[in-house]
């Protein structure tokens, strides 16, 4: 409550209230914590000649809305406000007040027995002090208390100022001193007490800066200096030295400047940093390392980013935070309204001394250790000057902020990023939500719109997409809490969605180049080259990130290289190691200087880089890696390809794109692709990929008839290796509905073929196939020898995916004939092999043998973390999903959980008599057992009733139940 009414709270701080009476009601229970005090005492207090059912409403008005604020979701229990019908408090456990801190300071220094405890006291005491009580409110009841508060406070500094006096530490007693003369700047003693501490200490200099401190302070009071200050300039001028002052050159007045001083440099110890009213979210890396290079003798520092990315804001903080290092020598220049450079000596000169000379700058206080903050520098030439500047003040150091390097010797760069983007927690909790730095900022800035504006679990979602989607941009962030006083966070995600227009602040109080999120990054655009420009414009097509050979293909590549550098230090875009992205924000800003055929050439080129990506994949982990980066793109490249009536090219990469989409886990958007295509018998391979996708989603005879069309159409065509594929996937479809011999028949045509062709990979999955028909006819000696072929075919394909998928169906063999150790040994090698390639189907098998290990452990919760993985994985693939769901109800039937296990059982029933059960005699054995089991736990009719219970479940809820369970374990582990 000293300097103003601020809560920090649960990570955060409020300084706005519904009204200014709810701020002053909290503060006076703040004030006597502890204390109850009556609903009619408080409501005469605040509204003394008030209408008795009226103030009453107001009353619980302003309870109700500090209860929204302080009340917390997040903070359960947590009541910081204590009421009931008759009386109102707060609790004195949850809160503590920097009054009272302040209070037992100073009675500490009072009693205290010896120098240093006093000296230490004394010390707390004015560190707590950080303004008036309440300042900004005009309560009766507070008046009084600022008045005491800041009478302890001044005889807590007149104390300090006397004791290191008499102790001969005068430095230690400027200080002081100092701050006395901020809290009253018009009282003459103390003008030649600090003149006095000066010459002390052995600062004539600053003695005579005082005493023009102190002279125009009398001027302007027609007062004459007293003559005790005069005597002491006498001494201090004869005790300076006669080294000159160092001139800079002579600054142009401004039109409007008031008249000139006699010199610069007489301004009072203190910084001359603007007060930013609102709190600083974030950016600790970049703090940390703006305080390294400031602590370890920079000269000049350059925030660079794009407009709205907080480089002022960023650049004030680490000001304020290092302005103690700099003995308070710290200054603010804003050139942004500037046009020229022309009047660079006197902006300095007026931050530094308001209303300085301009016939000539005596810039004496820059021969000391000085900071200088220079604000939105990328307009103007400003190297000369900056460089003169630092060569004649050896100690001035600048912290600049611009959109583009300024090109001086020595000169630092820091590129701003975005913000740090949140995830919404799947528990639910809100705490880890409310420290994120873009959401902290988001809920910051809305309650300054409306005071009890929270983050709660309705809003909580949509609090995220919207920060989401403005990409953690500082500027749009607060542009759209602005408007939380009219929408909720949901209106506003919606709003940002549909039009961008609505980043517009109303406030005139902030420069016209932030008001709106076009003028902030038009600002930035303006400054880039034509050429670059262009370029620019033309980045803005790709999508998600870029490598430089992405970006060969949309732009020319002579000054490619200083296209990318120059954005990337500009930070309009970010470089991510060998990799650029290119905000959203940005790609819109584009879109309007973006000419129908500028857009169509460049689309056709990434279409371009798509076929030919897609045409030579290589070894499926570099290739599927590569396409990562450039997915979106090749996505886009899909959908544009179609629209302009290019369906072969269209197709031919759809069906090049399948191992990709069963790769990594995306069958559903892949089929989506495909189907959207309608490809036919006259396009086989885009067929097939489709039956292979349809299979894998669990719409097994749709997929199958795909993939027999496809066959008979590649065999039509003897298309060689082109029936490899689909072949394969038709055999496994037949080994589902126990057509062995069928599957049989197909496999060792592919054997031959692709042995023909040196096709070792499709050999190893051809052999793996084979084994399963083994296994499942009870032939595990066969099984184990087609399983070994296989690995052999995969290692002389050097395919860590294909070795990996044999050794999981070799551990596979090996659980069944109950030798673990040999089992546990395949799997782990399998787990290494897959770590560079993130097959995710593939992946999610060996976790569901590895959860069917950990039951034959005896480890449920072991089990149930790998089904946990298995499911996460692949969700959509049902030839995993299926499994997890059978073996969740035979967790649960282990562990003696009778009533979760018939309702996961009748799940997994629902859900494979919708797909089709399909032949799985071994993996059909641990779901004959559990049933069998739970049925006589629970008897025929709460059995069935659970089962049907079950068959309402969605995949979520069952997930969900695993995970409550396996949580449990691991608690009571």
């Amino acid at each position: 409550m000293l300097g103003g009414l601020r809560v920090h709270h649960a990570g955060r701080t409020v300084e706005r209230f519904q009204t200014q009476k709810t701020g002053a009601l909290l503060a006076y229970l703040a004030l006597n914590l502890g204390k109850a005090q009556a609903r009619e005492h408080l409501a005469e207090l605040l509204w003394p000649d008030g209408d008795p059912t009226a103030v009453r409403n107001r009353l619980n008005q302003a309870i109700s809305s500090l209860r929204r604020q302080l009340h917390l979701p997040e903070m359960e229990g947590a009541f910081i406000l204590v009421a009931d019908h008759h009386t109102l408090g707060v609790n004195p456990q949850l809160v503590a007040t920097d009054v009272d801190e302040f209070l037992r300071a100073v009675r500490a220094a009072e009693t205290a027995p010896a120098r240093s405890e006093k000296l230490r006291a004394l010390r707390e005491a004015v560190a707590l002090y950080r303004g008036e009580f309440l300042a900004g409110y005009y309560e009766d009841w507070a008046l009084s208390h600022r008045l005491q508060f800041g009478d302890l406070y001044s005889r807590a500094l007149e104390s300090l100022v006397r004791m290191y006096s008499k102790s001969g530490e005068p430095d230690q007693a400027i200080e002081f001193q100092g701050k006395r003369l901020q809290h009253d700047p018009l009282d003459a003693r103390m003008h030649v007490e600090m003149m006095d501490l000066y010459l002390r200490a052995d600062r004539p200099s600053s003695a005579l800066r005082q005493f023009e401190e102190l002279g125009r302070l009398f001027r302007q009071s027609d007062e004459p200096i007293p003559a005790e200050a005069v005597q002491l300039r006498k001494r201090a001028e004869k005790d300076a030295k006669a080294a000159p002052a160092t001139m800079l050159p002579k600054a142009t007045a401004k039109p409007d400047s008031a008249p000139p001083a006699t010199t610069l440099g007489v301004a009072a110890p203190t910084s001359r940093l603007p007060v930013v009213p609102n709190s600083f979210f974030g950016r600790e890396s970049e703090l940390a390392q703006l305080a390294e290079w400031l602590g370890s003798g920079a000269r000049l520092i350059t925030l660079l980013g794009v407009g709205g990315s907080g480089k002022t804001r960023l650049a004030l903080e680490a000001a304020h935070r290092a302005a103690a290092d700099f003995d308070g020598q710290a200054y603010f220049v804003a050139f942004g309204n500037r046009e020229t450079a022309d009047t660079f000596w006197l902006e300095v000169a007026s931050a530094i001394q308001p209303n300085a000379g301009a016939d000539g700058l005596e810039l004496a206080r820059l021969q000391g250790r000085c900071l200088l903050v220079l604000d939105n520098l990328e307009h103007l030439d400003v190297a000369e000057p900056i460089a003169r500047l630092l060569a004649e003040c050896p100690q001035a150091v600048v912290l600049a902020t611009s959109r583009a390097p300024l090109q001086v010797e020595g000169e630092r760069q820091l590129a701003i990023p975005p913000l740090a983007l949140p995830e919404l927690p799947g528990d639910g909790r809100l705490q880890p939500l409310a420290e994120n730095e873009t959401v902290a900022l988001f809920v910051a800035r809305a309650q300054a719109a409306r005071p009890d504006f929270q983050l709660t679990e309705r809003t909580a979602a949509s609090i995220v997409g919207l920060c989401l989607r403005l990409e953690g941009l500082p500027l749009a962030i607060e542009l759209a809490a602005g408007w939380a006083r009219a929408l909720t966070p949901n209106q506003m995600l919606e709003q940002v969605s549909e039009r961008y227009d609505l980043l517009v602040s109303r406030r005139k109080d902030i420069p016209a180049r932030h008001r709106t999120m076009r003028a902030a990054l038009e600002g930035s655009f303006r400054l880039l080259e034509k050429d670059q420009q262009e370029g620019f414009v033309r980045l803005s097509l790709l999508d998600g990130g870029f490598s430089r050979e992405d970006v060969l293909a949309v732009c020319p590549e002579d000054g490619l290289d200083e296209l990318l550098s120059v954005l990337a230090e500009r930070g309009m875009v970010v470089q991510e190691g060998v990799r650029y992205r290119m905000l959203e924000t940005l790609q819109r800003f584009c879109d309007d200087f973006c000419s129908p055929a500028l857009e169509a050439e460049v689309r056709w080129a990434i279409a371009e880089r798509s076929l030919a990506l897609a045409r030579d994949p290589g070894i499926l982990a570099d290739w599927a890696r590569e396409l990562d980066g450039f997915y979106p793109n090749v996505l886009g490249s899909l959908r544009w390809l179609d629209a302009q009536g290019d369906r072969d090219r269209a197709l031919e990469l759809a069906s090049r794109l399948g191992p990709y989409w069963e790769t990594r886990g995306r069958i559903a958007e892949g089929r989506h692709a495909l189907e959207r295509l309608e490809p036919g018998p006259e396009s086989p391979l885009a067929l097939g990929a489709l039956g292979r996708l349809t299979w894998l989603s669990g719409e097994y005879e749709a997929g199958a008839a795909q993939l027999e069309a496809s066959l008979a159409k590649v065999e039509e065509e003897d298309g060689g290796p082109l029936a490899l594929l689909p072949r394969y996937h038709l055999a496994v479809e037949f080994h589902r509905q126990g057509r062995f011999s069928d599957a049989a028949r197909l496999l060792n045509v592919n054997l031959e073929a692709a042995q023909e062709v040196g096709d070792y990979a499709s050999m190893a999955s051809s052999w793996r196939a084979v084994g399963n028909a083994r296994l499942e006819e009870g032939d595990n000696e066969g099984a184990r020898e087609a399983y070994r072929s296989g690995l052999a075919s995969a290692k002389l394909a050097a395919d860590d995916d294909q070795v990996a998928a044999s050794l999981t169906n070799l551990a596979n063999l090996a659980l069944l004939e109950g030798k673990l150790e040999a089992a546990r040994s395949w799997l782990d090698e399998a787990v290494k092999r897959l770590q560079d390639v993130d097959h995710r189907w593939h992946g999610a098998m060996v976790h569901l043998i590895r959860a069917r290990l950990a039951r034959a452990e005896k480890d449920p919760e072991a089990m149930g973390r790998e089904l946990l993985t298995a499911w996460r994985l692949a969700p959509h693939e049902a030839i995993v999903a299926w499994r997890v769901y059978l073996l969740i109800g035979v967790l649960f039937s282990d562990s003696g959980d009778a009533k979760a296990a018939a309702k996961a059982l009748g799940f997994w029933d629902q859900i494979m008599a919708a797909q089709g059960r399909g032949v799985h005699r071994l993996e059909l054995v641990a779901y004959e057992e559990a049933r069998a089991k739970t049925l006589a736990a629970l008897g025929r009719d709460a059995f069935s009733e659970l089962e049907e219970v079950g068959r309402t479940l969605s995949p979520g809820d069952l997930i969900a139940q695993l995970e409550a369970f396996t949580a449990r374990l691991a608690a009571n582990a």
